[in-house]
């Protein structure tokens, strides 16, 4: 396929406005007509990713404090309508010409499920490789053309995002890059956590 993937974007606006709108498009899809019984089913995979889990004594990227909120979560009341998911949408995966989006790659892990899913982490793929200003940025643009989604859920996506992406130790990064993806996971847990005690609180 034609494209890269942009890592260093000129107009980063444009880019982050982008991947949002693409999101939407893809959520939006009409599937009703489409044999799609084929795709997984994913809910078994979120219950054993917290259930059993990766062993790793490594609890600086609260894995284990994670595992505990979502285990008392399951599983989550359906708020939304099934979409279409792209299943791991992040910026790797979508490749640009000349500043525009041009292609989506790797749908192996495709399915039907909450839009949240995708969403929530695209969001702390975003985070991690261009920062706070652009997720809120793909946050808002997202949401402004989904208005009818009930965003209720979305901490509990967001850890579970976390929980999915937290190998990021394995993947032999740069010590620098590690780290600042470190301190970006870890804000993105925390953010989720204070907002489910807070709609927990009495």
């Amino acid at each position: 396929m034609e494209g890269k993937p942009d890592s260093s974007p000129s107009n980063s606006a444009l880019y982050i406005f982008q991947l949002a709108v693409n999101l939407v498009k893809i959520h939006r899809l009409e599937y009703d007509h489409l044999a799609l019984s084929f795709l997984p089913d994913q809910n078994e995979s979120y219950v054993n990713m917290v259930q059993a889990g990766k062993e790793n004594t490594d609890e600086t990227l609260n894995r284990s404090l994670i595992r505990n909120v979502l285990k008392t979560a399951q599983p989550l009341p359906a708020l939304n309508k099934e979409v279409f998911l792209h299943g791991d949408y992040w910026p790797g995966n979508i490749l640009f010409i000349n500043g525009q989006l041009a292609e989506v790659i790797d749908w192996e892990d495709a399915h039907l499920d909450e839009p949240l899913a995708d969403f929530a982490n695209c969001q702390l793929e975003i985070l991690f490789h261009f920062g706070v200003k652009a997720m809120d940025d793909f946050s808002d643009h997202y949401e402004s053309m989904m208005p009818g989604l009930n965003m209720s859920n979305l901490p509990f996506w967001q850890l579970y995002a976390a929980l999915r992406l937290s190998s990021f130790p394995e993947w032999g990064l740069e010590k620098s890059k590690e780290n600042i993806m470190r301190e970006r996971h870890t804000s993105f847990v925390h953010q989720a956590l204070n907002l489910i005690g807070k709609r927990q609180a009495p």
